[in-house]
């Protein structure tokens, strides 16, 4: 997808309006380390998904100023250039007490939304004082918006599951703006939702947006479904929209990608090739496979069953015991939180525990490496791994699927995916697996391993071509296509005619 495509559509459906993006985690954080003064880009798939949107589009990203000195590198409006290096969009910063940071963030949206939208109902936790810092927070949200839009026409794009009230306030406080929400992880079954209390509410809070986007088809579904059994709605399956209170929102399937280009030219450069040789020797390669995970340290991850299957593998194909070399990246997550701190370890314990029981001369068969690992050198394990593991047991998309496709410019790896994540819609040619399957799963890593290069080439070749075309800017070109097709009923120009590539 050709980035000027993108920015004729804005320029040609939307020529006086401005593109407000509003999510809780911002891309660029400002904060003292023990090296000194940093700023850095965020870890997470938002923050790396929309980050090369903005800085082609343009307009104002609004975000909690988590850093312990974002105050410091803002304006009299809290608004900072970004990115730092070469400014291309404004940061406009949105401050947090530390009262609702631990109710609204680590509270209603990561103990009760989080492990609630991915099935995980023995780990959620509901209490009323969550529930009312999630709606002031979500209320301040909507009032720093409301300034920045400065009663002028604007592209309101709301993202994730922190800030789902914010579509409806907006559209009770101020007519005409353009309403956008993205959901980021999955949405469940209607079985599920109904353990949501202030269900009602929670739904009303998203029918203000105008487009309403998920990552498949699937959870788009399984929304309708809880619409049409909790509220006076007008559903229609057949065209994907519901009716309430006046005013009509379009449900979407537009499954999230990466910025192709920017991994590929990655896994290419100079520096990778010369990080190749020093981790090739560190890990003395030459007669031994390569296995990689990168994830967040988070229970949806599936690192506890993942562990396990590859224990059962080593035990039940011991020909790979000293030539097969698995790696687990896993960065840290939330660790204020309970189960976060357990799961950590469970992990720990898990890798010794195997390290020990297989552990020979010269060979270790599991690394762990928990901590942050940025793009450069995730850049260089994602071209030396032969197979990479995603074992989500639940996973709105998993964007580190699609990362490892476009680093393999050799195409010499394969791809374990787990059903269960959202990804798999897209990536028919990966090696499926079940996670909570562990002699599948032991079987599946057989499998990714003992494939022929040539098959594995053939896989890799079709995954990265489907990537490389549907990318990050084909996503957000059909999400305001989408938009521009129900709200602008006459453009400038036929749409197909202005912005099919020529």
């Amino acid at each position: 997808m050709n980035k000027r495509e993108i920015a004729n559509l804005l320029e040609n459906y939307f020529p006086d309006n401005k593109l407000i993006l509003l999510s809780n985690r911002q891309p660029y954080v400002h904060k003292a380390t023990p090296r000194g003064f940093v700023c850095e880009m965020q870890a997470g798939g938002v923050a790396i998904a929309l980050d090369p949107v903005m800085k082609m589009v343009g307009g104002t990203w609004i975000a909690w100023g988590s850093g312990n000195l974002d105050r410091k590198f803002v304006d009299q409006k809290d608004r900072v250039k970004v990115p730092p290096q070469d400014p291309k969009y404004t940061l406009r910063r949105v401050w947090l007490t530390e009262e609702e940071v631990e109710n609204y963030y680590l509270g209603f949206s990561n103990r009760s939304l989080w492990p609630w939208a991915h099935n995980l109902c023995g780990e959620v936790v509901f209490r009323r004082k969550f529930w009312n810092f999630y709606k002031k927070v979500n209320q301040h949200f909507t009032q720093v918006a409301l300034d920045e839009i400065e009663n002028k026409k604007s592209v309101i794009w709301v993202n994730d599951y922190q800030l789902a009230l914010v579509p409806q306030q907006l559209r009770e406080k101020s007519k005409g703006q353009m309403i956008i929400f993205f959901w980021h992880i999955p949405w469940p079954n209607y079985d599920v939702f109904c353990i949501l209390p202030n269900r009602k509410e929670f739904l009303e809070g998203l029918l203000g947006s105008d487009l309403l986007g998920f990552h498949t088809s699937n959870f788009c579904q399984n929304f309708l479904t809880c619409v049409e059994k909790e509220l006076e709605a007008e559903v229609d399956f057949e065209s994907s929209t519901v009716r309430f209170k006046d005013h009509i929102t379009k449900v979407e399937a537009f499954p999230i990608s990466i910025d192709f280009e920017y991994f590929s030219s990655l896994a290419g450069s100079k520096e990778t090739r010369a990080m190749l040789v020093k981790l090739r020797n560190r890990f003395k390669l030459d007669n031994t496979i390569l296995g990689l995970s990168v994830d967040r340290l988070d229970y949806t991850k599936g690192i506890p069953e993942k562990l396990k299957a590859l224990e059962l593998f080593f035990e039940r194909y011991p020909r790979y015991q000293g030539k097969f070399i698995f790696v687990q990246i896993a960065a840290p997550s939330r660790t204020k939180i309970k189960a976060y701190r357990e799961l950590r370890e469970e992990v720990i314990k898990l890798v010794n525990q195997i390290n020990q029981k297989y552990e020979k001369k010269n060979w270790q068969p599991l690394v762990f490496i928990n901590r942050l690992v940025d793009h450069k050198t995730l850049s260089v394990y994602y071209r030396l791994a032969d197979l990479a593991i995603i074992s989500s047991v639940r996973d709105g998309m998993n964007l580190v699927a699609k990362e490892f496709i476009a680093s393999q410019i050799d195409q010499k790896g394969i791809l374990c995916l787990s059903e269960f994540a959202g990804a798999y819609e897209e990536m028919e040619h990966s090696i499926p697996l079940n996670p909570y399957y562990t002699e599948g799963f032991a079987d599946a890593i057989n499998r990714a391993i003992e494939l022929p290069l040539e098959r594995k080439k053939e896989r890799i070749k079709k995954m990265r071509n489907y990537i490389k075309e549907y990318d990050i800017y084909k996503w957000t070109y059909d999400i305001f296509r989408s938009l521009s097709q129900m709200l602008i009923p006459k453009p400038k120009k036929d749409f197909d005619e202005a912005f099919i590539p020529k």
